[in-house]
């Protein structure tokens, strides 16, 4: 909320329980209404309450069990009163299996992101190629 509240406003203010400062300046602002949208990207316990009080998307880490799920951020977002739908699920190192890659889109993931090694393009010329090809058979 403080990142928020400096990218809205003139002269910020904010007086939180961990983070405190008086009136400041901080330019530029960012473009985007609002600012830059907040992404949550743990996987914990407590990443469905916080996604559901200021995330405007979740990032978990190739979709990988944990003990924060798409049914509990649901939840988060019912209590709250927050609107599931307006939420990002980026699912963050995608599988590039197409069995894998579907059963995790089946829980309402909405962007995929797919690592790539560091090296040379001998290398990863022939994974983008493979991501193509993955795309083409499983999100068109």
């Amino acid at each position: 909320m403080a990142m928020k509240t400096i990218w809205t406003e003139e002269e910020p203010e904010f007086h939180g329980d961990f983070v405190d400062f008086d009136k400041m300046w901080s330019f530029p602002k960012p473009i985007q209404a609002g600012g830059p949208p907040i992404w949550i990207g743990s996987n914990s316990k407590y990443a469905p309450a916080r996604i559901a009080e200021y995330g405007d998307g979740w990032l978990p880490i190739g979709g990988r069990p944990g003990e924060g799920t798409v049914d509990l951020v649901k939840e988060a977002c019912e209590k709250s009163g927050k609107s599931y739908a307006d939420l990002d699920l980026a699912l963050f190192l995608a599988p590039q299996s197409p069995k894998e890659l579907e059963e995790q889109l089946s829980f309402g993931y909405n962007h995929v992101i797919f690592g790539l090694p560091s090296e040379g393009r001998e290398t990863v010329l022939p994974v983008l190629d493979k991501i193509v090809e993955l795309k083409e058979r499983v999100l068109i």
